[in-house]
């Protein structure tokens, strides 16, 4: 028999059990010797989490685009296309989430640029820009989006 542990875990540090078993003659059959595991999962990915750093990783986008109402959807997948022409990596709520859900996702998957596409911004051909780190946020001409990216 063997049990394996990760002491960190604390009571609930084993993660592997096995040995050599004759269970077949328990049930009315042949003596057969055979050999078997079992492998707990759950505490599996408890060790993984206990024992690894818990360093934040950087986002996997540099810009989130975030239509404030339906009726600016297809401008932003627009100005989405475009930023991802140019090398930006993004992305574009498809859900039609409330404004306050796009600033939290915003903020969970930590972006660090959002373009916020409102009805009043369109009108005048501008969009938002928010930094998502300093909080700052500046009204940019759509047609100079990509160089203010690049600059900023």
């Amino acid at each position: 028999m063997f049990e394996i542990y990760v002491p960190e875990l604390g009571a609930q540090k084993q993660i592997c059990g096995g040995g050599s078993y004759s269970l077949v003659k328990l049930f009315g059959g042949q003596e057969v010797e055979s050999t078997g595991f079992a492998l707990g999962f759950d505490r599996l990915m408890n060790a993984i989490e206990e024992l690894t750093d818990k360093e934040e990783l950087p986002s996997h986008l540099d810009v989130y685009v975030a239509p404030i109402s339906k009726d600016v959807s297809a401008k932003a997948f627009e100005i989405t296309q475009l930023l991802r022409k140019n090398g930006f990596k993004t992305d574009v709520d498809l859900n039609g989430k409330k404004f306050k859900k796009l600033m939290n996702y915003a903020d969970k998957i930590k972006v660090e640029k959002m373009v916020i596409i409102g009805a009043n911004d369109l009108a005048e051909g501008k969009v938002t820009v928010k930094d998502m780190v300093s909080g700052d946020q500046e009204a940019v001409d759509i047609e100079n989006i990509i160089n203010y990216l690049k600059e900023e």
